[in-house]
């Protein structure tokens, strides 16, 4: 997040990017229908590789003018309460593409880390008891 964001900010980012989607996720686990489920399973995982993607370039974009006026107007765009909100659409035009094409290898490097990870902790030895 901006280097020179307000509290203000900070709490209308939460409410809009995190509270209001999470309520909303809570009230559609409790329905019998599948399609509010992955309306907010797809925001979620905008709002994931949004928040990947911020980390990487917030040095840069914060210097922007309005740039955190313009991330709640995204984050708002992404959480409206319709089916085709701003998340359906970044996650059918970029998300679900570059899933397609690259999802094969991420799941090959998450099981050769996870193995690591199993070879590495197979390794340390036991806490005496």
């Amino acid at each position: 997040m901006g280097r020179n964001s307000s509290f203000v900010y900070y709490a209308l980012f939460i409410g809009i990017g995190i509270l209001y989607p999470a309520y909303c996720s809570l009230v559609a686990l409790q329905t019998s229908t599948k399609k509010d489920d992955t309306l907010w399973l797809i925001y979620w995982v905008v709002f994931a590789s949004f928040n990947v993607f911020e980390a990487l370039t917030d040095v840069l974009f914060s210097w922007f003018p309005f740039y955190s006026g313009l991330k709640l107007i995204f984050l708002t765009w992404c959480s409206a309460p319709f089916t085709y909100n701003g998340a359906y659409y970044v996650y059918k035009i970029l998300i679900e593409p570059l899933f397609r094409n690259y999802g094969g290898h991420v799941d090959v490097v998450l099981t050769q880390a996870v193995e690591t990870a199993k070879n590495v902790a197979d390794k340390i030895p036991s806490y005496p008891q």
